[in-house]
């Protein structure tokens, strides 16, 4: 089941965190733990640590839970790119102590053989809490909240660097494997200015080859830091404005100084003269922009040359 994107409807009164991680479905029984991910691959060999909590929690009972891998990070909050590593090398164990993952339920979709996607969703969710999972510390189930403003649970989730919340009608069914208005995901984004100091090739749509901006941040010393590129949110005929901008820009030198390592090897540079509003979901020190979306160019280079 997927959420629609929007405001919280605030009469559904059921608001749970957007945690950021991979979803994925859990399945134990007779024949043992199965981890399958949302594109439908078993990745059971990719985190030993939690087919080993639920296979000590569960014994050989049936049960189907749907949920979250999340890998905790500084402060115990996901980090998405430590989760990201964690799915791209092989379990060794060094590499499970050194970046254990968690899996937080949110739903429970059969128990014992009975499949209860019927159901409305508080009894659903009764049965989970009913299941111990918390018993050990790799499984978290998922908090609820009943009777707080979604306005003030977007204000934590801001402050503590959580990626949203959903809101959920809690009398509604489990709509397997489509996108129901049932559940309404609230994503928190950024917005700022960035100067725009190159172009990289990309998405083979565009005719030039050119598929991103290249971003990057004033440093103290009047640098230029390297933050990541932006390849969505225009039009076409927006793109190839900022394009033959570019290129009438067009320099030699790499006008960034820091964090150049992580430059595409396809990047093509411009005098950084430009600067252009990005909506971003997060960006930490030392690490890229997550999730950019390009807005527009800012007010006092709209009409630049």
């Amino acid at each position: 089941m997927l959420a629609v994107a929007g405001d919280p409807p605030a009469h559904y009164r059921w608001i749970e965190w957007k945690f950021d991680g991979h979803r994925t479905n859990v399945s134990s029984g007779p024949g043992g733990v199965r981890l399958t991910s949302r594109g439908g691959h078993r990745v059971s060999d990719r985190y030993p640590e939690i087919t080993a909590a639920i296979t000590e929690v569960l014994g050989a009972r049936p049960v189907e839970l749907d949920g979250e891998l999340v890998a905790p990070g500084t402060g115990g909050l996901p980090d998405f790119e430590r989760l990201q590593a964690r799915a791209r090398s092989t379990a060794t164990p060094s590499r499970v102590a050194a970046s254990p993952v968690n899996f937080v339920a949110f739903d429970l979709l059969a128990l014992d053989g009975v499949d209860l996607t019927a159901r409305p969703l508080h009894e659903r969710r009764a049965l989970l809490d009913g299941l111990g999972l918390e018993a050990h510390p790799r499984l978290v189930c998922s908090p609820v909240f009943t009777d707080t403003d979604p306005a003030v649970l977007l204000e934590v989730a801001r402050r503590q660097r959580v990626e949203g919340i959903v809101t959920k009608r809690p009398t509604a069914a489990y709509a397997a494997g489509r996108r129901s208005k049932a559940w309404i995901k609230t994503v928190l984004t950024e917005r700022r200015l960035f100067t725009v100091a190159g172009v990289a090739r990309g998405r083979a749509r565009h005719p030039d080859g050119v598929g991103a901006l290249l971003l990057g941040t004033p440093t103290a010393d009047g640098g230029l830091t390297y933050v990541g590129e932006v390849g969505t949110g225009w039009s076409r005929a927006e793109h190839a404005h900022l394009v033959a901008r570019l290129a009438e820009l067009a320099v030699e030198t790499c006008p960034f100084t820091e964090n150049t390592a992580a430059l595409p090897a396809s990047a093509r540079f411009s005098r950084p003269s430009l600067q252009g509003w990005v909506a971003y979901r997060e960006h930490r020190p030392g690490r890229l922009l997550r999730h950019p979306s390009w807005k527009g160019l800012g007010p006092d280079t709209a009409g630049a040359t």
